[in-house]
């Protein structure tokens, strides 16, 4: 009897110093935890279980204040960044077979394609947020992942134009109304510069998706990592607040970039995958 007494006692020992508890769980296992930001009744950092989804982080964070611009919140999560680097490479790679296709200039081209190569992909995920009763167990109710921050910003009544528009560099807010058109919001910001292309100007949404604003055949859906046939999906992209209008640089006539088929759509794409707005050379 002793003896087994002596062995049970060593045996315990052990465990405790494992860390297993009688529960038969790891003591110092780490416990999963994801973050809300932003316009919520109680923002900061929740533990959460296996399963568990953006909706029940909601619920815990309170809900969501009255001034909640959903349409811009954002999911940033480690697994992202996988997803993101997959449709970037993919992007660069049609840049790429586009390019040599139209028998440019290689070395330019490669120097451009070799600085984007170089771009860390966001590891932002695009999300649409409802009341948490209407968001439970729909598509949009993801499931959380450890480390997860869920950001909700509060409706800021602006729309900012930056790119190729007469009043500098910087990016210019303005007051967003929804009778104002994309041709109102340059003039206010002064108008284009010679440089400008307007035909592929386009919309960073608040959410940090891209989508043209031009009438092409064909748009980039970043939420789903793919292009769609503009006629096949709801008309043109509306100019909401939070969203930035984008007028990019139009190649010159000696640039390489002229002949390449898809450029512009290109170059959104890039820009809403890595944060940084890429000229063409």
């Amino acid at each position: 009897m002793k003896h087994f007494v002596i062995k049970w006692a060593g045996a315990l020992a052990f465990l405790l110093i494992a860390g297993i508890g009688p529960g038969g769980y790891a003591a110092h296992a780490r416990e999963l935890s994801a973050t809300v930001l932003g316009a919520v009744a109680r923002p900061g950092e929740y533990a959460f279980q296996k399963g568990d989804r953006l909706s029940s982080l909601i619920e815990r964070a309170g809900g969501y204040m009255d001034n909640a611009f959903l349409r811009g919140a954002t999911l940033t999560r480690d697994s992202a960044r996988e997803r993101n680097r997959k449709a970037l490479d993919n992007a660069i790679s049609l840049l790429e077979e586009h390019a040599f296709a139209a028998r440019v200039d290689e070395d330019r081209i490669r120097e451009l394609l070799d600085g984007l190569r170089k771009l860390p992909p966001v590891t932002r995920l695009p999300i649409r947020l409802s009341h948490p009763r209407l968001l439970k167990w729909t598509e949009d109710d993801l499931p959380l992942e450890d480390g997860d921050s869920l950001t909700i910003p509060a409706r800021n009544g602006k729309v900012t134009v930056t790119g190729e528009v007469a009043n500098g560099d910087s990016s210019i807010p303005l007051p967003y109304d929804a009778k104002t058109r994309f041709e109102d919001y340059v003039r206010m910001a002064g108008g284009l510069t010679g440089n400008a292309d307007p035909d592929h100007a386009y919309l960073l949404k608040a959410d940090g998706t891209a989508a043209p604003l031009d009438h092409g055949p064909v748009r980039w859906n970043a939420g789903r990592a793919r292009w769609e046939i503009s006629a096949l999906v709801d008309g043109e992209p509306s100019i909401e607040p939070g969203d930035t209008i984008v007028v990019p640089v139009k190649p010159g006539r000696s640039s390489p970039a002229r002949g390449i088929r898809d450029l512009p759509r290109l170059l959104m794409e890039i820009h809403a995958l890595t944060g940084v707005r890429v000229d063409p050379p």
